[in-house]
């Protein structure tokens, strides 16, 4: 059976998840190649992962002709580009959600997924793999639940992750706590009712975090 090479950009908190699931638990599958800008972030891939290309530019990674696919993992502002570069080399792509920061940019990209038929892209919308989230969709395509009137989303973090929450809020790179988490609920509530948002709002408290209250 084929084996497919592939490319992975990002290997912090979540990055480091993703090589290592792809090294350990995904057959036919070898991660050929890494990029990252951080040193440690490269020796871990060299040292414990075993990759043999690692690259400090993305760019330069997907050039590697050896390539099938590539996994972003990087920050969300980078999304849409790296997407995009992939796409145009003729790679197979999965994106770490959300697919970008800025609807412009999305929704070219999404233009560009549509051309390119041939080429498989997912976004990691990994609720929806979920073993609960799987029973909860069931139940309402069964009808079990009745026709759906509302649905409520709730997250519960840990109050030790706050200060990551905090400098990723600081990040313009990253989609901090409020998109990079958020997106989660909206898929989630789109999947679940099989319909579009027809109008949004949001109402916000601040308690726990003053600093949060710049963005």
């Amino acid at each position: 059976m084929t084996t497919i090479k592939i490319g992975q950009v990002g290997l912090g908190r979540l990055g480091k998840v993703h090589a290592q699931n792809v090294v350990n638990h995904i057959p036919n599958a070898e991660l050929w190649a890494v990029a990252s800008i951080v040193q440690e972030e490269l020796d871990f891939a060299r040292n414990v992962l075993g990759v043999r290309h690692c690259y400090d530019s993305y760019t330069d990674m997907i050039n590697n002709d050896e390539l099938d696919a590539v996994i972003i993992v990087s920050p969300s502002g980078f999304h849409t580009v790296q997407i995009t570069q992939a796409l145009e080399k003729g790679l197979h792509v999965f994106s770490e959600k959300p697919i970008g920061l800025e609807m412009r940019s999305i929704e070219s990209v999404v233009q560009k997924i549509e051309e390119k038929q041939n080429l498989v892209f997912q976004l990691g919308f990994m609720r929806r793999f979920d073993a609960s989230y799987q029973y909860a969709k069931e139940l309402i395509e069964r009808g079990e639940l009745g026709e759906l009137t509302s649905i409520r989303c709730y997250g519960i973090d840990p109050h030790s992750g706050l200060d990551s929450f905090i400098s990723f809020a600081s990040n313009a790179a990253s989609g901090g706590i409020f998109l990079d988490m958020s997106i989660h609920d909206i898929d989630l509530i789109r999947w679940f009712s099989n319909s579009e948002f027809k109008s949004v709002y949001a109402l916000g408290n601040n308690i726990a975090a003053p600093k949060l209250s710049e963005y």
